[in-house]
C-alpha cells in the first residue's frame, strides 16, 4: 500500500503514465513517419529527439525503483531519452530546501530538451525547482502525477506527517511563473 492511497489509486497512476507514453509515442511516430517531412528534417527530428533528459522526481517516502518510475524510465530510454530518477535525502521527512537543492545538483543545466515527471511531493519539488529558475529559462515539459498541491484527506494524524504537509503546503510557491504551453 502506498502512503496516499493504496493499491488502486497506484493503479490507476500507472495507468494514466501509460497513457501519456502511449500518446507521446504515437506523437514521435506520426512526426518521424509523415510523407510531408522530408529526410533532412526526419533525420533533424529524431537527432534532436535522441538528445532529450527526463528527470522523474519521486514524492514522499518514495525511491527511484518504486511503482511505475522502472516502467516508465525502460520505455523512454528505448525512446532515446536519457532517464534519471534521482534519490531525494531523507524521503520519509522531505523537506524543500534538501529536495530542491538535491533536485538542482542533479539537474544541472536545463533547455527545451529538459523534461519532467513528477508524483506526488515531485511534482511540488520540480514546480519549487522551476521556480527558481531565472526568467527567460525554457524547459520541455513537465508532467505532474497525483500532484501533492492541497492537503489531502488520507495523511496520517500523527504530528510529524501534519509538520510535513504544512512544511510544504504553507510555504509560498508561485504556479504562475512556471506557465507551460502545450506544442502543437
Amino acid at each position: 500500500m502506498s502512503r496516499f492511497g493504496g493499491n488502486i489509486s497506484e493503479r490507476a497512476q500507472i495507468i494514466q503514465v501509460q497513457y501519456r507514453v502511449a500518446l507521446l509515442r504515437n506523437r514521435i511516430n506520426e512526426a518521424s513517419s509523415d510523407k510531408y517531412l522530408g529526410a533532412e528534417l526526419r533525420g533533424t527530428f529524431i537527432n534532436n529527439f535522441m538528445n532529450k533528459r527526463v528527470f522523474i522526481a519521486h514524492g514522499w517516502d518514495g525511491y527511484p525503483e518504486e511503482g511505475w518510475f522502472p516502467c516508465l524510465k525502460r520505455e523512454l530510454e528505448v525512446k532515446g531519452f536519457e532517464v534519471i530518477v534521482p534519490q531525494f535525502p531523507d524521503p520519509a521527512n522531505p523537506r524543500i530546501d534538501k529536495w530542491v537543492s538535491k533536485f538542482a545538483e542533479v539537474v544541472g543545466t536545463v533547455d527545451e530538451n529538459t523534461y519532467f515527471v513528477g508524483h506526488s511531493m515531485g511534482c511540488q519539488t520540480i514546480a519549487r525547482y522551476l521556480e527558481a529558475l531565472p526568467d527567460g529559462i525554457k524547459v520541455g515539459g513537465a508532467v505532474f502525477v497525483a500532484g501533492f498541491f492541497k492537503r489531502l484527506t488520507q495523511v496520517e494524524d500523527d504530528v510529524d506527517s501534519q509538520e510535513t504537509v504544512k512544511h510544504w503546503l504553507n510555504t509560498p510557491l508561485n504556479l504562475e511563473k512556471q506557465i507551460l504551453i502545450p506544442r502543437a
